[in-house]
């Protein structure tokens, strides 16, 4: 049964009158904002107003005029925290249905770029639909965020970090929602006045909490207390109730348009939640300018990418070394080098600290080729197994480790030396001086030792993950040891059946042993960490869902390279077990 909210009364016979100086105000705005730091400060909340105030003839958002505003508005949010995290210069941003560019200065943190606004650049991504710009905003340092000075109760950061966990599907979310909740308790509030947090601050956050746990029913009841609220708050005296900030429910509206696209029924209706909006059915209307990633780093976008490059090209030419650096490759006389790990290192940094981490990483890989080789006795003390991808070589360098070899789709077996300041894969000419045999042996060995910490995460399907992380380098290759690895942190052995496991980056493994009926809902909540956590994690290993089986590994994750779509296809003998669990 659908619940109808109205809005509150609202005059329209002056709709003209009083829309008029606020949509030029955002126009205005929007005009001046590549040179002035007033009207950044000013911009989203300027463009919001007039997107709100839209939906005073239009509450449906039917008409393209008000559609464009919601554009307008959340392509500036996006272009300001873009313009805020990148390292210099000028940054191109889109804003305006007519392909309009801004190019605003790179900021660093500043007054406006706080946390409130960073929720309200999220909700106007969602709302859009524009994953890319969501992804870049999930991407804003939580530090960054407190580096503007603002001040906020303490729950808005944990709330911001469930949202970023949440769109990189990291078990950490449903740690950082519980914070969150916790922090919204009016007793413990100390900036938001109690009927701020109540009507309006903590609804999307419990709204939320339904939505991950797929209570449809929950939901929608939550639904409708939220905009009762919303409406009880901006009735609560004259000034408020002649506000467009009350005329749509910012936070519930992204919220029910994430469960609205998972699927999931939303049987509440109201001017509040724009039905088109709501139901998405303008986007595609026009290009909205959403920024590409690098095609040779995906970790970043173009511009990124090539400021990278530019870096790495600076830290050479310093030296005197030539190079050349395309795509994700680093090219001189002496060898080849990968970009991914560091490209990795850098999304996860302050643009700002780009120039220093680019030296600081290359000068120790420099100082690891040049270094003497050590005694054979050294070297095994050193060496360990590692897992790498199995594109981690290029054409141009693959036939100087023909020793590697290739454990399952996705994972190449190598050897490689933990050297003070960086861990270097040994060659062909590496390995033949002390033995691949003795390295093997020794590298296993030392690797069942390294040390790692450990969790488990009970997730919504029932399921139990053993959860394997830490700095090391060396805490995905553990899967090569998976049976000595369960023994050591669980204190059991493996099963017969085996277990499942993913290694999306080389400082996490997680694995589910086949014992127990949950193996369904483990294989789903396995290839969803693997997904979210190859994208959101330096030295990306392998996306894939794999099953080790008396120390054979089978990949079960197939990749269409056509559509780049994942899908789980376990052999027959997987299926048997599985089937066999799950009715036990």
């Amino acid at each position: 049964m659908v619940t109808r909210i109205r809005r509150h009364e609202f005059r329209t016979d002056n709709a003209a009158e009083l829309m008029a100086p606020v949509i030029k105000g955002a126009q205005d705005v929007l005009q001046r904002v590549e040179t002035s730091e007033s009207d950044r400060f000013d911009a989203l909340e300027r463009t919001l107003a007039a997107a709100k105030w839209r939906c005073l003839t239009d509450p449906g958002v039917a008409e393209f005029p008000a559609w464009e505003a919601w554009v307008t508005a959340m392509q500036t949010g996006a272009a300001l925290f873009d313009a805020g995290m990148a390292a210099e210069g000028r940054v191109p941003c889109r804003i305006g249905s007519m392909g309009e560019v801004r190019h605003l200065p790179a900021t660093g943190p500043r007054e406006y770029l706080h946390a409130g606004n960073w929720l309200t650049a999220y909700y106007l991504a969602v709302i859009c639909r524009e994953n890319e710009r969501a992804h870049r905003l999930a991407q804003v340092p939580v530090s960054f965020l407190r580096a503007s000075g603002a001040e906020f109760d303490e729950y808005v950061y944990p709330w911001v970090e469930t949202l970023q966990h949440a769109g990189f599907q990291r078990p950490e979310m449903w740690d950082t929602l519980v914070a969150a909740v916790d922090g919204t308790d009016p007793e413990g509030v100390r900036v938001a006045s109690r009927e701020l947090m109540l009507k309006i601050l903590y609804p999307p956050i419990e709204l939320f909490h339904r939505y991950q746990r797929e209570q449809a029913e929950e939901f929608n009841k939550a639904l409708a207390d939220a905009l009762t609220w919303h409406k009880e708050y901006w009735t609560a005296n004259e000034a408020r109730a002649l506000s467009g900030d009350g005329l749509v429910a910012l936070g519930p509206l992204a919220v029910a348009c994430m469960a609205y696209d998972a699927g999931m029924p939303v049987e509440v209706e109201s001017e509040y939640l724009p039905r088109h909006l709501l139901q998405r059915s303008w986007v595609g209307e026009y290009d909205t300018g959403a920024v590409a990633h690098d095609p040779g780093l995906p970790a970043l976008t173009t511009r990124q990418a090539d400021y990278l490059r530019d870096l790495v090209r600076r830290h050479h030419a310093d030296r005197g070394t030539p190079v050349t650096v395309t795509g994700a490759t680093v090219r001189a006389a002496q060898g080849t080098q990968s970009l991914h790990n560091l490209a990795e290192y850098c999304r996860r940094a302050d643009p700002r600290a780009w120039p220093e981490l680019v030296d600081r990483h290359l000068s120790a890989l420099e100082r690891a080729t040049h270094a003497k080789p050590d005694a054979p006795e050294r070297v095994l003390e050193n060496a360990y197994l590692r897992l790498v991808p199995d594109d981690a070589f290029p054409p141009e360098v693959a036939s100087s480790f023909r020793y590697a070899r290739k454990i399952a789709p996705g994972l190449l077996e190598t050897l490689a030396l933990d050297l003070p300041e960086t861990v270097r894969v040994l060659d062909d000419k590496d390995v033949a001086r002390t033995g691949l045999e003795a390295l093997r042996t020794a590298g296993r060995a030392n690797l069942v030792e390294e040390p790692v910490e450990y969790d488990t995460v009970r997730t919504e399907s029932g399921a139990t993950l053993h959860v394997v992380s830490g700095e090391s380098m060396f805490v995905a290759s553990k899967a090569l040891v998976l049976g000595e690895l369960a023994r050591a942190v669980t204190g059991r052995e493996l099963p017969a059946e085996g277990a499942l496991f993913t290694v999306p980056s080389r400082h996490y493994l997680a694995f589910h042993p086949l014992e127990d009926r949950q193996v369904v809902g483990a294989v789903n909540d396995l290839a969803a960490f693997g997904l979210g956590a190859h994208n959101d994690n330096p030295g990306p290993l392998s996306p894939r869902l794999y099953w080790w089986h008396e120390g054979a590994i089978t990949c079960l994750t197939h990749i269409d390279e056509a559509t780049r779509s994942f899908s789980v296809e376990p052999p027959d003998e997987l299926m048997a077990i599985m089937r066999r669990l799950h009715t036990a």
